[in-house]
């Protein structure tokens, strides 16, 4: 099993087609989950430009409502996806799409993406463009919350309950990982992203029917760490929170 870490390049939005002007393309730049980009149909499509050439091997439209038969087509330099479908398996309706395409470096300076939906309008809540980093999987005893920012006043003989939103976090772990992947991958990620910009996780990334169970686009919420456990041998470990479900 391999988990991912993606810090998103930032961008800036070129040519684009299909979208709402109240709801444009850059909120897909922004970590706020009210943020959205929303489509006036079907059918709807963007380019984004990175400022300057950057080697790049994943591409993720997370937070969305795009049903399986929904198909993403995304082009960056020498790499074209053809028509991708939103996502592989079965998920509940209380949990959002995050199509993620993973694929062989390539360098470039803009990305293309392409949207087509049966029915409805196109709604994502972020766009993550970036290099992923990789490592062995998470450890045994990981662990999968679940907090309710929902507020529950009680008092004698009564309650009330104020709903918010649940979000999925995750405590993680993962061991093996080597001293040039710790210095030079990770380090930089962690001390780039701090606990004030979105990152995306995904546990287990070649198991596709488990992404939108697992995956997370959110904030760290306690403070990485890595610790020598041996000889070329680091333990990782942080929590993150999800920005949405």
């Amino acid at each position: 099993m391999t988990a991912i870490l993606v810090r998103p390049l930032p961008f800036t939005v070129g040519a684009n087609s299909g979208w709402n002007g109240n709801n444009p393309v850059s909120n897909l730049n922004i970590d706020h989950p009210a943020m959205v980009a929303r489509s006036t149909g079907t059918t709807a499509s963007f380019t984004v430009n990175l400022g300057s050439s950057q080697t790049i091997d994943t591409v993720a439209l997370v937070g969305s409502n795009l049903p399986s038969n929904a198909t993403v087509t995304v082009t960056a330099g020498s790499y074209a996806s053809g028509a991708t479908p939103a996502f592989v398996g079965v998920k509940d309706s209380a949990i959002s799409t995050k199509t993620i395409l993973l694929f062989s470096p390539v360098t470039t300076s803009s990305v293309t993406v392409q949207i087509t939906t049966p029915s409805g309008t196109i709604e994502a809540q972020r766009l993550v463009v970036g290099k992923r980093v990789e490592t062995l999987g998470i450890n045994q005893n990981c662990e999968q919350t679940f907090d309710d920012l929902s507020v529950v006043e009680t008092g004698r003989g009564f309650s009330t309950v104020e709903e918010y939103a649940v979000l999925p976090s995750w405590k993680a772990k993962m061991d093996f990982v080597p001293d040039d992947k710790w210095r030079n991958e990770l380090q930089p990620l962690f001390l780039r992203v701090g606990n004030k910009r979105g990152v995306l996780f995904v546990p287990v990334s070649d198991v596709p029917s488990r992404i939108q169970h697992e995956a997370v686009f959110g904030r760290l919420s306690a403070p990485a760490k890595g610790e020598v456990l041996s000889r070329n041998n680091w333990m990782v470990s942080f929590s993150i929170t999800g920005l949405a479900a």
